[in-house]
């Protein structure tokens, strides 16, 4: 009997030493923090850049792009870890008003019509790309279409996303965004076509 007390106490002894060895609660699973390479690239070129957007009557608006470095915490109250967060903000000037966000999360990217980190409604998602399956998801009123386009000699990806549902919290239309670059031109909710000079 005594020989089994003392494998019970030595059982529990070990159990519980694992939070002795680590500041990470016992029996937590916690991921290394981490973002996909291919993930920032999505949100570059870096710093904040003002942008000059012209329409067809030849007026202009300025259109800031605003690069953030922030930190999510996936997990729960007990168990998880910062990851790595950056956001690409593109902002009337004049209003502030968000054209269009994309963040980066591990191995994910997603677009928003709002800022994320606001508290607004669900409708203000536009699509997620996961890097690991190269899968787009979208909602069935959002149409998005990939291609290809030449800008300065160099070939690169095209998306083209059309609120098809008229959603009430997208301030435009249609957006076309270049991976690297961003925000190539917009249709905003007044019809007016806005392009990158």
């Amino acid at each position: 009997m005594k020989k089994y007390s003392i494998l019970l106490l030595l059982g529990l002894a070990i159990c519980q030493s694992c939070c002795l060895f680590s500041s990470a609660p016992c029996f937590c699973d916690i991921d290394t923090p981490y973002i996909n390479n291919e993930a920032v690239m999505w949100v570059e070129p870096f710093g904040t850049e003002e942008l000059i957007f012209s329409n067809s009557e030849n007026i202009e608006i300025i259109v800031t792009r605003e690069h953030i470095e922030s930190s999510y915490f996936i997990g729960g109250d007990e168990c998880g870890s910062s990851f790595p967060y950056y956001l690409a903000n593109f902002l009337m000037k004049n209003t502030g008003q968000i054209v269009l966000q994309t963040t980066a999360l591990k191995d994910e990217i997603a677009f928003w019509s709002k800022d994320s980190m606001s508290e607004y409604p669900p409708d203000i998602h536009l699509a997620s790309f996961d890097l690991l399956t190269e899968k787009f998801s979208y909602p069935d009123d959002i149409e998005l279409t990939v291609s290809d386009t030449i800008i300065d000699t160099e070939v690169k990806k095209l998306f083209y996303f059309k609120n098809k549902g008229s959603r009430l919290s997208f301030d435009f239309e249609e957006l076309k965004l270049v991976k690297g670059i961003g925000v190539i031109s917009f249709l905003d909710n007044s019809g007016v076509t806005w392009v990158l000079k």
